[in-house]
């Protein structure tokens, strides 16, 4: 089953994180210019975040998802954000060797993460990790967003595939990552977001994000979408990332 999509002009708009505003009537006034559909879901995420944890699919290359999440963050809607990117040890970044780095970053100071040393080195490292070189919202400003809003940010993709097969990997990693989610999250805590690629996030699947991690249909948001070309349809197949 495909997974709820909506159309991307916060991505189009490219609204940066510091003119997030604190109103959400101010942030309504300013998304109507350009389209409803996100007023919508924006609500509806909020009321989903209220009993549970959301799953939000991306494309890593757009910025779209991301200033999504944020708005739900500025709104104080989340407390726990879930990634897909591994928790490396924090000596990857000239940090200790017998810490992760979700608890390093976990444990600074929400004033000091842009400019904490380690985090710059994995601010520098993080798009050669990813591969994603062309958001405009790169993952290092989106978390040090995140913890400057009191978010606490858990890296979840830490499976190693041994398939042959694409399609096996990614099976493999999905398990891992439900399993990652499992051991600090769930379904039912309020104020989760998991945001993965939007690959990950097939309702159609067992083996998917949300079925693996017990996040009900309702509560699945595709912000992968790269135009507006079906948008009045609200339901799309997700896009390859």
């Amino acid at each position: 089953m495909p997974i709820r999509s909506v159309s991307t002009s916060i991505a189009t708009t490219t609204i940066p994180a510091h003119a997030v505003v604190q109103d959400a009537t101010e942030t309504t006034a300013k998304l109507s210019l350009h389209d409803q559909q996100e007023i919508r879901l924006l609500g509806d995420a909020e009321r989903q975040l209220a009993s549970g944890t959301i799953v939000v699919g991306e494309h890593h290359d757009q910025a779209a998802a991301r200033e999504f999440a944020m708005m739900l963050i500025d709104h104080g809607c989340v407390s726990d954000l879930y990634l897909e990117f591994p928790d490396l040890s924090s000596d990857t970044f000239g940090g200790d060797p017998n810490q992760r780095f979700s608890e390093y970053l976990n444990g600074l100071d929400a004033s000091q993460v842009r400019s904490d040393a380690i985090f710059q080195d994995f601010s520098d490292a993080c798009a050669a990790i990813t591969g994603a070189l062309a958001n405009s919202m790169p993952l290092p400003q989106f978390i040090a967003y995140a913890k400057e809003h009191g978010v606490r940010v858990h890296l979840i993709d830490n499976a190693i595939p041994t398939a042959r097969s694409s399609a096996d990997k990614l099976i493999e990693r999905n398990l891992g990552m439900g399993a990652c989610f499992h051991e600090v999250g769930s379904a039912t805590k309020p104020k989760g977001l998991i945001l993965v690629g939007a690959n990950h996030c097939d309702l159609g699947r067992s083996d998917s994000i949300p079925s693996i991690c017990g996040i009900a249909e309702q509560a699945v948001y595709d912000l992968s979408q790269p135009d507006h070309s079906n948008a009045s349809e609200g339901w799309l197949r997700p896009a390859p990332t």
